[in-house]
């Protein structure tokens, strides 16, 4: 009678495992998604500011402001 967990009471074995394993999935799964947005949220910003301040860099050696040292070596900076 210990063992017997089909008697109409009980869900039978393993069934709190079921549910734990299902929803230990769901949360794994939702943790997931919400990383890959913010990992893929982050990644174009970084590349606009690059490029924001490439084209700032580009436009101050035209005008004169930065020698061609000053430039290559900002440039090199960026790049990284």
């Amino acid at each position: 009678m210990l063992f017997n967990c089909f008697d109409g009471y009980h869900l039978g074995r393993g069934a709190w495992l079921g549910n734990g394993l299902m929803g230990l999935f769901i949360i794994a799964l939702v943790a997931v998604i919400i990383i890959l947005l913010f990992k893929k949220d982050s990644t174009p910003t970084k590349r606009k500011t690059n490029n924001d301040a490439m084209k700032l860099l580009d436009k101050k050696f035209v005008t004169g402001e930065l020698t061609e040292e000053e430039y290559i070596h900002r440039k090199n900076l960026l790049k990284k």
